[in-house]
């Protein structure tokens, strides 16, 4: 029986649809953000079990925080293939203040 799970939810950020799919794996949990015109452009983000401890990653206003950050960072979802991934989400949860929300 298979524990671990995907859940993909649509959420609109900056007028632009969005797909987050969270991947809870075994040693791991995925953050994966799809552009909506391109399914070829992606964002992965990982993060520790002990990490999502503290945050919820199915809420609304935790997955627009990351979206908005990572567009800010330069990552372009109106271009197709443009994949992105970020390994030390660590830092991630304290610069954005994600156990507040």
């Amino acid at each position: 029986m298979k524990v671990f799970r995907k859940k993909v939810r649509s959420i609109n950020v900056k007028g632009m649809l969005f797909f987050c799919v969270v991947d809870e794996r075994k040693h791991d949990v995925v953050f994966r953000v799809y552009s909506g015109k391109f399914r070829s452009s992606y964002v992965e983000i990982l993060f520790d079990w002990k990490d999502t401890y503290w945050i919820n990653l199915y809420k609304p206003s935790v997955r627009a925080k990351l979206i908005e950050y990572i567009i800010d960072k330069g990552w372009k979802p109106d271009n197709e293939k443009q994949i992105s991934r970020i390994l030390n989400s660590n830092k991630l949860i304290e610069e954005l203040s994600l156990k507040e929300i």
